[in-house]
């Protein structure tokens, strides 16, 4: 219970750190551009973890046994196969793009690894 509220702090530190450094660009609208500046999106992303980090440290502490995180052995095998897969879709980027690295894996994701059927796969 502790762990979840050190987290949330070193990320509101760093959400913080962000937004200091996202300040130095425009936030607003870009006139020039059309467009948002160049801080926007690194500030207000910044902003919405760190909203959501103080609400996990501030959140009443509760002792629901659903809450109580055990960690299952038999879920390593099908944690590594889509890390694994998603390791090969990142090196497939540079050389197939991502047009064809994506659509790749979520082919692989839905009908291989889900065992949905072919309609939804494709």
């Amino acid at each position: 219970m502790l762990l979840d509220k050190v987290i949330a702090g070193a990320l509101v530190l760093l959400s913080a750190y962000m937004m200091s450094h996202a300040i130095l660009l425009p936030i607003g609208w870009n006139g020039e551009t059309g467009g948002p500046g160049g801080g926007a999106f690194p500030f207000w992303c910044s902003l919405i973890i760190l909203i959501c980090a103080v609400f996990v440290i501030f959140r009443p502490a509760r002792s629901y046994e659903a809450d109580q995180f055990t960690f299952d052995r038999e879920m390593m095998g099908p944690l590594i196969q889509v890390i694994v897969a998603i390791a090969v879709t990142i090196s497939l980027i540079p050389t197939a793009g991502a047009y064809v690295a994506i659509p790749l894996f979520l082919f692989w994701y839905l009908k291989i690894y889900g065992k949905h059927s072919w309609t939804l796969a494709l």
